[in-house]
């Protein structure tokens, strides 16, 4: 596991440097990132060219997060994630939601388990809802948000 500066971010390696999930998660964190595997196409429309190249995931009050790579325990434990989960919380939840389904695979071929009851929470529509004067010439993306809202440049974090 590589930790990062704060420790309070781990890039995982291997299934053994996992946290244990709790029997079940009020809320959870999770963003995926995600990859056109190839230099000249991008990665915007989950059903094309977009596949999966990590995915950050934490939950609760839990005090850290974790990267995962895209292999199958790592998808095994999204699945037990979202199995246990009452909501995910995530910008632009939507998109993240058919990256999952479409793309996430196990070994076996399987689709990860899914929970058809979760309630998912949208930052990016509540931003909207409570700013909606922004608009898109100063962006809704978490940088710009962040900026704004919490004073706080989260830019380093991009690499």
């Amino acid at each position: 596991m590589i930790n990062f500066d704060s420790n309070a971010g781990h890039l995982v390696e291997s299934a053994a440097e996992l946290p244990d999930l709790p029997p079940s998660i009020n809320e959870l964190f999770m963003d995926c990132e995600t990859t056109s595997g190839s230099p000249h196409e991008d990665s915007l429309n989950p059903w094309h060219n977009c596949g999966i190249a990590g995915i950050a995931i934490t939950w609760d009050e839990m005090p850290a997060s974790y990267y995962l790579p895209p292999e199958p325990w790592a998808y095994r434990y999204v699945s037990d994630a979202l199995l246990r989960s009452a909501r995910w919380v995530n910008h632009n939840v939507k998109y993240d939601a058919h990256v999952i389904r479409n793309h996430a695979r196990y070994a076996s071929g399987d689709q990860i388990a899914y929970n058809h009851d979760i309630e998912y929470v949208d930052t990016v529509v509540g931003a909207k809802i409570v700013d909606s004067d922004r608009g898109f010439s100063v962006g809704y993306g978490l940088d710009a948000l962040s900026e704004a809202w919490l004073k706080q440049d989260i830019g380093k974090y991009e690499e």
